[in-house]
């Protein structure tokens, strides 16, 4: 059963007033807790952690308090849209979903945006949304270009007349549009220092917390390893793990677009599967010091056995769900223990928390 609130008769302890009228009025599930004052929610994110946690801390995890890199407020570099427009409208809506609805809320500002995104939004709605059709999907990211010039890629898939797209790519806010065969402008941007993205592509929301992941990650692992990094995507840890004469081989299932001295010869990608790909260095007798992983929300439990047949002295696993974490450190408990976990709250005003989790050999 699921309860919506009618009236607040007394607020609980941690309890703030939003600032959002689109959160009030339950228009907007993009933030979950701009109810919650800050500390509340690092407390909530820390139970959250050692609740799934809590079968590893039996043999003998450690959690590290949380850390807090990102800012409360205006942090989001990239955002995911979506647009709805009848027959008898003369323009589509173009905004976030009403919580576990398809109901589409248009807002001005977001206090979670940064600037760029939200000025690209105003030339979306101005510009596009009398093109576009039926139901559909937006991404924008915050970038720069090869120049270092700073500005928006914008991705857009659904029914749209492409005219629409090209007068979307004069506006000042945009620097790249892309869509149904239509590319006009860079299609990837860099961001954190040298890594390519497109718009559609997935990347962390925040600089500042994608900064301290890479730092945890690189004080973690140390030096001169032969890593094995899986679903490396556009090479954003690959980055961090590299550096300190680390010789890593990357496994993604798509040709990365990197800058060509991003990795200085140091990065061998392999394109495949990762549940593919970790049978077959098994099969081969591999042999790797450190494992790294970032999938997914759905975890890794068809790579977890083939990583345990790598034998790697450590397992540093990164996820953005601490329940599929749980699960799979479990499935190959027979053969490493945890040692130390680390949650970040990477996305604040929402339920959203990451964990780096490292595990030895037994």
């Amino acid at each position: 059963a699921r309860g919506s609130i009618v009236e607040l008769i007394e607020a609980g302890p941690g309890r703030v007033e939003a600032n959002c009228v689109y959160f009030k009025n339950q228009r907007c599930g993009g933030c979950q807790w701009l109810h919650l004052s800050a500390p509340a929610q690092i407390a909530a994110k820390t139970d959250i952690v050692s609740s799934a946690l809590r079968h590893l801390c039996r043999d003998g995890l450690i959690i590290e308090p949380i850390l807090t890199p990102t800012p409360p407020f205006g942090w989001r570099r990239r955002a995911r849209l979506h647009w709805f427009r009848s027959a008898k409208m003369d323009r589509a809506l173009i905004g976030f979903t009403a919580p576990k609805t398809r109901r589409i809320t248009e807002f001005s500002t977001c206090s979670q945006l940064t600037e760029p995104p939200t000025f690209a939004l105003a030339d979306l709605r101005l510009v596009l949304a009398p093109f576009l059709h039926k139901r559909g999907q937006i991404d924008m990211l915050f970038g720069a270009t090869d120049d270092g010039e700073p500005t928006v890629a914008v991705s857009i898939r659904g029914p749209f007349a492409k005219r629409g797209l090209r007068s979307l790519a004069e506006c000042d806010s945009i620097g790249s549009v892309r869509g149904r065969g239509v590319e006009i402008g860079p299609q990837t941007l860099i961001i954190d220092g040298g890594v390519r993205a497109q718009a559609s592509d997935f990347a962390q929301a925040s600089t500042a917390g994608n900064r301290t992941l890479g730092e945890c990650l690189s004080a973690w692992l140390g030096h001169s390893n032969r890593v094995l990094e899986l679903f490396a995507g556009g090479g954003n840890l690959t980055r961090t793990l590299s550096r300190s004469d680390n010789s890593v081989v990357a496994v993604e299932h798509r040709e990365p677009d990197v800058s060509t001295d991003l990795f200085a010869g140091l990065v061998e990608w392999m394109i495949d599967d990762v549940d593919v790909a970790t049978k077959k260095l098994a099969d081969a007798h591999e042999h790797f010091d450190v494992v790294v992983l970032d999938p997914p929300r759905t975890g890794a439990p068809g790579a977890m056995a083939n990583i345990a047949r790598l034998k790697p002295e450590r397992i540093l696993y990164i996820s953005c769900n601490p329940a599929t974490l749980a699960r799979d450190a479990l499935a190959i408990a027979p053969q490493y223990r945890p040692v130390r976990a680390q949650p970040l709250d990477l996305m604040p005003q929402t339920s959203h928390v990451e964990v780096v989790l490292e595990l030895h050999r037994r």
